[in-house]
Order: structure tokens, then C-alpha cells, then sequence
């Protein structure tokens, strides 16, 4: 909260906010169920993360130790031996070794499961890189960032630890915010980075200082990867994106879209989103996947105010990457069989995660949908 009040001290220049009318009368009018719904939907999806008693921050501490001692045997014993080898070296090892692994975490330690989108942290340091040709400079201490769709942090401290810059994370689910603030905690980032339980479509900001209802602040920069795939009313998305970015401010996205020829597949009677092959990793099923095509989103952003200076097709890309990732994931054993599931996005998918993958792989590959990355601003409105 002292970091929050901070920020909105320094941050603000104006007591006349812009709103687009719009995005004002849908805040104004959204019913309290569709959050609850929505929220409820998500833990639906994830919920496998919860289960058999073990919270998601002890599969990831487990995972971890199960992580650094197969590594350290990897090299000595046949693969189909490495789980049981790795079950002995962790049965082994006493209370104040397994604790001193996880009070000497690192943002290394945590790569595996922290890049919870396509081709991970790769596709972080692109979408990081975009903002210098329309800037003339990086990410640095002086931007305020807010990501949007944060899960588990990894970005957000990622940022924090290699720009310098003070970030607010924001997500749906529970469980990934207080995972995230413990984390972000061991690391001894928590003085940059701030982690909140908010609805993407009711950001709780304003830039309206004599708004008591939400924190006053802008930010400089607003990051979204793989979020709005699961959001069906993508111009309030867009429109509060907008709302709370100082002008001159940049939007960076890395996102599933359909892709325009699947805009055109029917299956029977089915329409595009149907068309596609599922479970994916963002979606047990069509009910809960939400995509646009990068024509419909160009308008989505358009409408919320917000140009786009830079869009990048990154679909052949993340193919070799799947391909790659998939053929790695089959040569391990499934994670039921697994005494500890090595760290890695599966703890997050569950355990249909390589059908998920499976399936987002061929959906890629069909040309049913496609991945891109870009960046728009929120122009400087004209003095009169």
C-alpha cells in the first residue's frame, strides 16, 4: 500500500481525467456476478493445481528439489532410471538441505514454470525489446508497469530485476497472487514488484485523484501476455488497458489469435471457435476460449484508443518451439509417475498438459489460429 500511495503521488500531472464514455458506462453498470463467474470459471480450468491436498507453492517447492537433484544425476544414470534415482537422492537429503535450496532461490530456479506463455522467456525479452525503436530507449526505473494477466509473477520480477522499473501485477486467480507475493518475497524483489487479485475488466485504478473508490495511478506501460484469450468483451479489456496508461503510454502484447482462414471453417454447424482442437492450454473446451482474429483486434484497439505501431506474426516460431518442447515432454514420465513432477508449466496445465500442447501445436499448424506479438501507444491528445 505505501509503495501504491507512492506511485500515485508522483504519477499524477492532472485532476481532469479522459475517459472514453463507453468504457465508463460499462464500469458503471457491471454486475458483480460477472466477476464472480468469471472467476469461478477460472479456477474450473486450473483447478487441477489444487488438488489431492497439495497447494500449488508446495508443488513448486517439490518440483524444484525434484528439478536440481535429477539434474545432478542426469548425467550418470539411463533416462528411465532418473526418477527413481531422484526419489532416493530426495529421500536422502535432510530438512535444512531442502530448505536451504528454497532460501536460496533464484529467478533461474524458477525459469521453468515462470514463462507461463509460448516459447517462455524468449518471447518475454522480444516483446521487452519492441518498445526501443518507438522510444529510442529500453525499459528502465523510471517506467511504472502494469501487468495484466500476471499469474505466478515471473514476468513482473523479470522486469523488475533486469530494467530496474517498479511493476504491479494483477490476476484472477487466489492462488497464483499469493503463490507470486511469497516468491517474489524469497527473492527479495518485493520492494519492485506488487502482486493484487483484480478482474482484468474492472482494474482497480483510476486516474481520478479524488476518486476514493480505487488506487489512484497511470502507468507508462501496460504488458499482457496470453490473457485476453480467455476474455470474451475485449473492447472493456482494451478500453480499461487504455484508461489507466499515461498518454504516450505503450501497450505490449504477446497473444493467441484465430486465424483469419479459420475464421471461415465450420465444422457441421459449428462455427470457427469450435473449429479448433481442444483441450489447449488456455481452455478445457470452447465455452471458456474467447479469440479474435488480428483484424477484429486491430478494431478492438482502435476503438479503445490505442495505436498500433507494431504487430508481429510469431506463429512459425512458436511451431519449431512446441515441436521441440513436446518431443522433450514425451520422453519423460507423466507426472503421476513421477515422485515429485519436475518443475515446469505442467504443474499449472495439469495433467493433460501434452494433450493441451498437443493440440495448441496442431491448431498452429492447421492454420486455425496464430500467435502475435506487437505494440500500440495511447497517443498524446492535442492541446486546444
Amino acid at each position: 500500500l505505501l509503495y501504491l500511495e507512492k506511485q500515485s503521488k508522483r504519477h499524477f500531472t492532472t485532476t481532469n481525467p479522459i475517459f472514453f464514455s463507453t468504457t465508463k458506462e460499462s464500469i458503471n453498470n457491471q454486475s458483480p456476478v460477472k466477476s464472480s463467474m468469471m472467476k469461478a470459471e477460472v479456477n474450473r480450468q486450473y483447478g487441477s493445481i489444487h488438488d489431492k491436498g497439495s497447494t500449488l507453492l508446495e508443488k513448486i517447492k517439490l518440483g524444484l528439489i525434484h528439478s536440481k537433484t535429477s539434474s545432478s544425476i542426469r548425467k550418470n544414470v539411463a533416462p528411465n532410471t532418473i526418477t527413481a534415482a531422484s526419489k532416493k537422492n530426495y529421500n536422502a537429503m535432510d530438512d535444512d538441505h531442502i530448505q536451504s535450496i528454497w532460501n536460496n532461490l533464484t529467478l533461474d530456479d524458477l525459469a521453468p514454470i515462470d514463462a507461463f506463455h509460448t516459447r517462455g522467456k524468449k518471447s518475454t525479452i522480444e516483446l521487452a525489446s519492441l518498445i526501443i525503436p518507438h522510444s529510442n530507449k529500453p525499459i528502465s526505473s523510471a517506467h511504472h508497469v502494469l501487468d495484466v494477466g500476471c499469474g505466478l509473477g515471473g514476468t513482473a520480477r523479470y522486469l523488475a530485476n533486469e530494467y530496474g522499473c517498479d511493476v504491479v501485477g494483477i490476476d484472477l486467480t487466489t492462488e497464483y497472487i499469493e503463490v507470486g507475493n511469497k516468491l517474489t518475497q524469497l527473492l527479495q524483489l518485493n520492494d519492485k514488484v506488487t502482486m493484487m487479485e483484480a478482474n482484468a475488466l474492472e482494474l482497480p485504478f483510476n486516474n481520478n485523484i479524488n476518486d476514493t473508490t480505487s488506487t489512484p495511478m497511470l502507468f507508462d506501460i501496460v504488458w499482457t501476455e496470453h490473457v485476453q484469450m480467455n476474455i470474451e468483451d475485449k473492447v472493456q479489456f482494451y478500453s480499461e488497458i487504455s484508461r489507466i496508461l499515461q498518454p504516450g503510454g505503450y501497450l505490449l502484447f504477446h497473444d493467441v489469435f484465430l486465424d483469419s482462414n479459420a475464421a471461415h471453417v465450420k465444422d457441421g454447424e459449428k462455427g470457427a471457435e469450435d473449429s479448433l482442437h481442444y483441450p489447449v492450454p488456455w481452455a478445457e473446451d470452447g465455452n471458456f476460449s474467447h479469440l479474435a482474429t488480428e483484424e477484429e483486434s486491430r478494431e478492438f484497439l482502435a476503438l479503445a484508443g490505442l495505436e498500433v505501431l507494431q504487430w508481429i506474426d510469431k506463429s512459425e516460431e512458436s511451431i519449431a518451439f512446441f515441436e521441440k518442447a513436446l518431443q522433450r515432454a514425451r520422453l519423460s514420465p507423466p507426472p503421476r509417475q513421477q515422485h515429485h513432477p519436475r518443475l515446469g508449466t505442467h504443474l499449472l496445465m495439469g495433467d493433460n498438459a501434452i494433450t493441451k500442447l498437443e493440440n495448441h501445436l496442431q491448431n498452429l499448424q492447421e492454420k486455425r489460429t496464430k500467435i502475435g506479438m506487437g505494440i500500440a501507444i495511447k497517443p498524446v491528445k492535442a492541446k486546444l
